[in-house]
């Protein structure tokens, strides 16, 4: 890369701006020649709803990770990053793709997942070379699929679309909150005291700090399931603690509206867990489960999932059994 004077203008910028919002510097290098030479830059769970236009000056990017944020567009300043192979923009609020994605020509990768996409921009038979696209749980109608499966010859997956699908995953929202407690508390009945905040705090750090410190917990989200009657019918999240190593995490508060049992909603639900978790960077999960007739099931589906026992270091309550399962 040249490094100009504009050049070296626009990377100074670009890490004024990763300052302001704390962006660690193993995230963006804050030496300049390092970040000219940037191949890979990852910008997850930042809550970003735009971004600054000296990102042009990556032009050695090739993978781009922007997952769950708070976009409602895709930031044109993305395409105009010709060397990028791998692009993830899930779990955001994106409505519609710009048809500026077709400078993207070397890219191979493209996962959208999880947006709010209605209308799919004419650029199927511009993007032949995609290896793998994901727009699962978007918004399409069945014609708009059946032309995208047709136009791609690779790897694809359109499946699960809010227009139409029994079920959809979303993050846990204060809106959904006291119906996701509501199941819980259901299915697992009695909650111990320092555990019946720890869905207020997923949802509000700031107000409910101490359950962070009564449950030893270093960070904590959750996914709630709804119905096409924007009934929440499951529930599921991932949480870390301060003595686990930073590439592990464990499964919380995992249930199916036992109407819903049985129809393949509680696998599904797993596996969105176990993919958040490796965006995340994590390789281990973990997970208890009380050896009880009434848990036979999700004991079960745990092991069809791959996970195996194994015995903790720390003295538990006997009718405990850990599971744990390399992703």
């Amino acid at each position: 890369m040249q490094n100009n004077t504009h050049t070296s203008a626009a990377l100074k910028k670009l890490i004024e701006w990763a300052r302001t919002l704390n962006i660690h510097e193993t995230i963006i290098p804050s030496d300049i020649d390092e970040l000219a030479s940037l191949e890979t830059l990852i910008l997850y769970n930042l809550q970003l709803t735009t971004l600054p236009n000296e990102l042009s000056a990556l032009v050695n990017l090739k993978n781009f990770y922007l997952a769950s944020n708070s976009f409602t567009e895709l930031p044109l300043v993305v395409c105009k990053l010709e060397k990028l192979e791998v692009l993830w923009i899930m779990n955001n609020r994106i409505k519609e793709l710009p048809n500026e994605i077709t400078n993207l020509s070397k890219l191979k990768e493209l996962v959208v997942f999880d947006n709010d996409i209605e209308a799919f921009p004419n650029i199927g038979f511009e993007m032949q070379h995609l290896e793998y696209f994901n727009l699962r749980s978007s918004k399409l109608s069945a014609e708009d699929i059946t032309t995208l499966e047709k136009n791609f010859k690779g790897k694809c997956d359109f499946s699960n679309q809010k227009i139409d699908a029994k079920f959809r995953i979303e993050p846990l929202k204060i809106e959904t909150l006291s119906k996701a407690k509501k199941l819980r508390d259901t299915v697992f009945g009695d909650t111990k005291e320092e555990e019946k905040f720890t869905l207020d705090a997923a949802v509000n750090k700031e107000s409910f700090k101490g359950v962070y410190e009564d449950n030893a917990v270093n960070y904590m989200k959750y996914w709630v399931a709804k119905n096409r009657d924007d009934i929440v019918i499951g529930l599921i999240g991932i949480y870390t603690e301060p003595e686990d190593d930073e590439k592990s995490c464990s499964l919380g508060w995992f249930c199916i509206d036992e109407a819903y049992r049985g129809l393949g909603y509680g696998k599904e639900l797993l596996e969105y867990a176990e993919m958040e978790a490796a965006l995340l960077g994590m390789e281990y999960m973990h997970l208890y489960i009380e050896d009880t007739e009434k848990f036979k099931s999700t004991m079960e589906l745990y092991k069809s999932k791959g996970f195996i026992e194994y015995v903790p270091i720390r003295n538990q309550a006997k009718y405990d059994i850990y599971l744990s399962k390399k992703l």
